[in-house]
């Protein structure tokens, strides 16, 4: 069995430490949800290819990467952005998809934002360790498959 690769580790426990306990009004405070985040996208993924595919999440990944260019541009006043190359791009994949993938490539969006706010309505961590706020066990199925 291939070693799994850590999600994250604390390299710095003092500045772990300092985002645990940081005032809500702090932006270290944001450290620890943008952390939980990409590791719950990151176990997503993994998820995606293991039970439908490369191929799935390379689509899912080249649509995310362009919203988040298109997203960006628009940010940073483009008024060409709104309707440019990048959603053009990205209205052809869509397009171009059967039923199946768009149905895949929708669950898969589905569910990365699922487990965003779930993250966000999580309680706050506390430092005093894993056993004192053990998180619910999560029971592995199909997520992507048809439910049809």
């Amino acid at each position: 069995m291939p070693q799994i690769k850590p999600l994250w580790k604390a390299d710095d426990q003092k500045a772990r430490l300092a985002e645990l306990t940081a005032q809500s009004d702090d932006s270290a405070k944001d450290h620890c949800l943008r952390r939980d985040v990409r590791s719950l996208g990151a176990l997503l993924g993994r998820v995606l290819v293991e039970q439908v595919g490369q191929e799935l999440f390379d689509t899912v990944e080249e649509l995310r990467r362009l919203m988040i260019r298109q997203r960006e541009r628009v940010a940073h006043g483009s008024a060409a952005a709104a309707h440019g190359e990048l959603m053009t791009r990205a209205q052809a994949m869509i397009q171009d998809m059967d039923l199946v993938r768009a149905y895949q490539v929708t669950k898969a969006f589905a569910i990365y934002f699922e487990l965003t706010n779930l993250a966000q309505a999580s309680p706050p961590r506390s430092p005093i360790g894993p056993a004192a706020r053990a998180p619910p066990r999560i029971v592995p199925r199909n997520l992507i498959a048809d439910e049809g």
